[in-house]
C-alpha cells in the first residue's frame, strides 16, 4: 500500500526549526491486524486536536505486518506530552506484547522540508540505525588509530559514530 497522504493540520512558520520523527511498528502476527488498525483510528482521532502538532502521515504494509509513521512537532514536549497522553499512552501498552522490535528515529527539520518526503525519512533511520550497530560493534573513534567517520551518504549530516536513534 502507498502512504496515506501528508496532513497539515498547521501550516509552518518558516522562521522555526520542529521535530521530525519516524516510527517503524512492525507487528509479530497477522491476527493483531485488525486490533491494529482499531488503535490506529483511536491515534489518528487524538493526533487531529494534538498541541503542537504540525503534519503527519501514515504508512500501512499489512501484508509484510509492517506500519510506520511520519510527523512533525513544534518541539520535543509536544511529541512526547502527545506520546503520554491517552489514548496513545494506553495504546502503547496494549500493543507492546504484539509488536517486534520498533524503531524510532527523530531528526530537525525546517519548514521547507515539510511536507516530509518517505523515501527520504526511511533513508534517514537506515543511516541512524547502521550508525548505530557501528558504534556498538566498534571502539569509539578515539581507541582507534584510523576513525571511521563516514558520511552517510543520504542527504543529512549524521556520521557513522556518533548518531543513535532516539528511543520513545
Amino acid at each position: 500500500m502507498l502512504p496515506l497522504p501528508w496532513k497539515t493540520l498547521v501550516t509552518p512558520n518558516g522562521v522555526f526549526e520542529y521535530v521530525a520523527l519516524l516510527s517503524f511498528l512492525p507487528l509479530k502476527h497477522y491476527r493483531t491486524i485488525p486490533l491494529f488498525f482499531w488503535l490506529t483510528f483511536q491515534t489518528e482521532r487524538q493526533l487531529r486536536g494534538a498541541k503542537g502538532l504540525i503534519g503527519y502521515s501514515l504508512h500501512a504494509q499489512p501484508l509484510r505486518r509492517q506500519f510506520w509513521t511520519l510527523s512533525v512537532w513544534e518541539d520535543q514536549q509536544s511529541l512526547m506530552d502527545f506520546v503520554r497522553q491517552a489514548p496513545h499512552g494506553k495504546i502503547m501498552q496494549v500493543l507492546t506484547p504484539h509488536m517486534g522490535k520498533t524503531q524510532f528515529v527523530q531528526w530537525k527539520v525546517k519548514a521547507s522540508d515539510i511536507p516530509l518526503d518517505w523515501n527520504e525519512a526511511k533513508a534517514r533511520m537506515r543511516c541512524q540505525l547502521e550508525a548505530h550497530e557501528f558504534c556498538h560493534k566498534n571502539p569509539p573513534p578515539s581507541q582507534i588509530s584510523t576513525p571511521r567517520q563516514q558520511p552517510c551518504g543520504v542527504g543529512c549530516s549524521h556520521r557513522t559514530g556518533d548518531v543513535v536513534p532516539a528511543k520513545l
